[in-house]
């Protein structure tokens, strides 16, 4: 009972923190004036985007240093860090006057909350995916995974529907500050729920045998090369689906069909909703059939899917048809996102662990997810082609199964003889 409500607190701790770094992206459409105003629209556009994507770009860093923390000193160290930190970016957002207000200063001042955001959150969820997977028994890990990526929803809908409210016609202007706001509130409490959480039995072990890496990420570099590129190869496009489904199709809700921020917020949230439900289910596939066979089978229906899909779009844009593209894609794309938390840790042995998943993660995430909405937009606006944000996403897509592929390799293929990862709950040591 004990160790289940250790396995809640850290899964609370990360709904929360995505409450909090997730509320920009819905923004980004309504932030563009705000603190990027132009005289061309789209470039104003463009720049909040690029504010957006900037986060992902710091993750990298935090990977680094949340991975030398979680592998040096603890699990339950680097997610407590990690929480606290992301809070005063949050509130900060909330406070900071806009361009009209304090000129140039406002867009800096946001680019700098969202760097730091990106730094908490490249620790965030490779931590809390290998905390989780050594909490429980292994054949319960691609459903633990998946619940984790299921409340990571879960804030992110709570921050949707708020912001939806707050940015409805009866609210004032400044209605978008207080999501953000409450957000300060939410690390605060997700802060103490962690505080109180167990360090896992694998960590633990380890630091008795007194088996200690000085360098963890220096190791991985050294010794599991392959692992480390698999690794950054599955985080690059976990997430790409759904910010294909959900930011730039709420993008072409708003600029194309012209519909309210809070009206496209709560399309969105709907699509959350979605993938909310279908997480678990998904990661109970991944246990019955194996996480590399769910895997390769939602790349290649994301492959197979999105060209028709995007032609879809560019013959017939409307609500009904950007509704059934989200549905599509977050149907085709779920079996990946669920099964990745459980599978990408088994590649590192537990003294690397953090460090090997989190940097590969959010390194994939810096390359290619977080410009997914910026990617999509600038190739429609440079080719004028509707179905181009298509091809991005079959790029994506083939990496993500290459990578499973090669996974599959270096756990059950000659690499087994040399090194044991499988048993993700209990300690796994390089030999």
């Amino acid at each position: 009972m004990k160790k289940a409500k250790t396995v809640f607190a850290a899964m609370a701790g990360t709904s929360l923190e995505f409450y909090d770094i997730t509320l920009y992206g819905f923004f980004t459409s309504l932030f563009a004036p705000l603190f990027f105003p132009s005289t061309n629209p789209t470039i104003s556009l463009m720049a909040s985007l690029g504010t957006f994507a900037a986060g992902f770009l710091m993750r990298p860093l935090g990977g680094v240093f949340f991975g030398y923390v979680g592998d040096r000193y603890g699990r339950k160290k680097a997610l407590v860090i990690a929480i606290f930190l992301v809070t005063l970016p949050t509130v900060t957002i909330g406070l900071v006057p806009t361009y009209a207000e304090i000129g140039i200063l406002a867009p800096l001042i946001l680019i700098l909350c969202r760097l730091l955001q990106g730094v908490c959150v490249g620790g965030e969820y490779g931590g809390a995916a290998v905390f989780i997977s050594e909490q429980v028994q292994e054949k319960r890990a691609g459903l633990a995974g998946s619940i984790l990526c299921a409340t990571a929803f879960l804030g992110a809908i709570v921050g949707s529907g708020i912001g939806a409210l707050c940015t409805a016609s009866f609210m004032p202007p400044w209605g978008w500050r207080i999501p953000f706001l409450i957000g300060g509130v939410f690390g605060l409490i997700a802060y103490f729920f962690r505080k109180g959480i167990q360090e896992t039995a694998s960590f633990s072990q380890v630091k008795k045998k007194k088996i200690d890496v000085h360098f963890p990420l220096k190791e991985v570099f050294q010794q599991r090369k392959l692992n480390l590129l698999c690794a950054t190869a599955m985080g690059s496009c976990v997430q790409i689906p759904f910010y294909m489904a959900s930011i730039y199709m709420q993008i072409l809700l708003i600029n194309e069909l012209k519909f309210a921020s809070s009206d496209a917020l709560l399309v969105n949230t709907g699509v959350m909703v979605f993938w909310m439900a279908l997480l678990p289910m998904a990661g109970f596939l991944s246990d019955r059939i194996g996480a590399i066979k769910l895997m390769s089978y939602s790349a290649l229906a994301v492959m197979s899917l999105v060209y028709p899909l995007f032609f879809l779009l560019e013959y017939h844009l409307s609500l009904g048809t950007v509704v059934i593209v989200q549905f599509m894609i977050s149907l085709a794309g779920v079996g990946f996102m669920g099964a990745a938390p459980g599978l990408m840790p088994q590649l590192f042995p537990v003294e690397e662990r953090v460090s090997g998943t989190a940097v590969g993660f959010s390194l994939g995430q810096a390359l290619f997810s977080g410009i997914t909405p910026l990617v999509a937009t600038a190739l429609v606006t440079w080719t004028g082609n509707f179905k181009a944000p298509a091809f991005y996403l079959i790029l994506t897509s083939l990496i993500g199964w290459s990578a499973v592929n090669g996974a599959s390799y270096l756990l059950n293929g000659k690499q087994r003889r040399k090194q044991t990862y499988i048993n993700v709950s209990q300690p796994t040591l390089a030999t």
